[in-house]
């Protein structure tokens, strides 16, 4: 379903990794990948259903997992720190929104041990939003709709990290039917613009 958390993640991490317009695709990448790095601790399902239930928003929900993803960030970029100031806020960006939005169809919410591993303390909303909520819906919609309003000015969506080609004709398709994406930037046509060739004799 479009509106369960992975897909709501990854547009918010793109929307965040789009902020100082990286010239560095890395830096793109590894901004947009703090937005769902903590989710890689879902792999705990390979493991059973009760491995699943006691340590995923466990392993990687907290500070140590915000920290240390930032800094290997920071590491590999080329931006150094303000991927890691980015990375930092799109860590706690995912953290807050499973805090404030990610309960069951049941009403079971999970918790977040932010402190881990210095204390593993609970911090649990009892009035989460469920995955499907109507807030859920709308932060998603209205992140699309940025997202589609960005890829008409800076010709790039979040699919440059899978595939550049596939991504060049998205973005033609939103820039032919986006009302309001207005006319890319100088910079954005000169590198999109083929090279020049020498007329043929």
């Amino acid at each position: 379903m479009l509106f369960r958390s992975p897909p709501t993640h990854a547009l918010l991490g793109y929307l965040l990794a789009e902020l100082p317009d990286f010239e560095a695709r890395r830096d793109r990448l590894l901004v947009f990948g703090a937005g769902l790095f903590p989710d890689v601790d879902g792999l705990t399902v390979l493991g059973g259903a009760e491995f699943y239930q006691r340590y995923h928003h466990v392993l990687l929900h907290n500070v140590a997992g915000a920290v240390g993803y930032a800094t290997l960030a920071a590491l590999l970029a080329t931006r150094r720190w303000t991927v890691f100031g980015l990375a930092l806020v799109g860590y706690h960006l995912h953290l807050l929104c499973d805090f404030l939005g990610s309960a069951g169809p049941d009403g079971s919410g999970w918790s977040i041990p932010y402190l881990v591993p210095f204390s593993f303390h609970d911090f649990y909303n009892a009035h989460q939003w469920g995955l499907a909520s109507w807030q859920n819906v709308t932060v998603t919609i209205a992140a699309i709709l940025v997202s589609i309003h960005l890829a008409t000015r800076r010709g790039r969506t979040l699919l440059e990290f899978v595939s550049t080609r596939v991504d060049g004709e998205v973005v033609k398709v939103f820039r032919r039917r986006w009302p309001w994406g207005g006319a890319p930037t100088a910079a954005k046509l000169k590198a999109e613009a083929p090279p020049d060739r020498a007329d043929p004799e």
